[in-house]
């Protein structure tokens, strides 16, 4: 996702702005990024449509402008929406409790502490990788090409090399097909890399 998430950027000068859990098509041999129904076009970086994209999944300079360092935003909105997407999906459930109002939503990830992604069953570098792409800090949260060298992916990538995950991922589709419950794609996140 993340790697289409920066070709997209790189090629074309384009930010999703829709990342979410059900923009993530998973099959048994990848994984692919879809609906860009709401992307925008990136001006020197920068996109200015507030109000595109799902709330639950926005971050807090697209929720309080004031917060944003610049006129806009640009591909860190989207890194806290994957953060949020690897944080559901990890755990099964959506971080925060439910709103009633946009004020909650703001109260919530504008004036509250910041999320702190704890689980131990992940190992510690997806769990500094996703707390990273959940930095409340806009200028401390990473644009694409630096959380593509992220240890926890730079692990994933010698693992990849001596796995065969395409196989694994079939192994949990196969799963899903005889499962009826709600499935987790925790256990290709928690797979412990150290």
């Amino acid at each position: 996702t993340l790697q289409a998430l920066d070709y997209i950027k790189s090629r074309w000068e384009i930010i999703h702005r829709d990342v979410k859990p059900s923009n993530i098509l998973v099959s048994r041999t990848t994984l692919k990024l879809c609906d860009f129904g709401i992307s925008g076009q990136l001006i020197d970086s920068i996109a200015k449509t507030r109000d595109a994209g799902c709330r639950p999944y926005l971050p807090p300079e697209r929720i309080d402008p004031t917060r944003a360092t610049h006129d806009g935003y640009d591909v860190r909105s989207d890194v806290w929406s994957l953060g949020i997407t690897l944080y559901e999906i990890s755990t099964g459930y959506f971080p925060f409790r439910e709103w009633t109002s946009v004020y909650d939503q703001l109260e919530q990830i504008v004036e509250g502490p910041s999320l702190e992604f704890k689980i131990d069953r992940l190992s510690d570098d997806c769990k500094k990788f996703i707390n990273t792409c959940l930095n409340k800090d806009e200028n401390l949260r990473p644009k694409y090409k630096q959380l593509l060298e992220h240890e926890f992916l730079q692990k994933a990538k010698e693992i990849q090399k001596i796995e065969n995950v395409s196989g694994y991922l079939s192994h949990i589709i196969d799963g899903l097909e005889k499962n009826t419950d709600k499935f987790k794609l925790y256990y290709y996140l928690s797979y412990n890399s150290q």
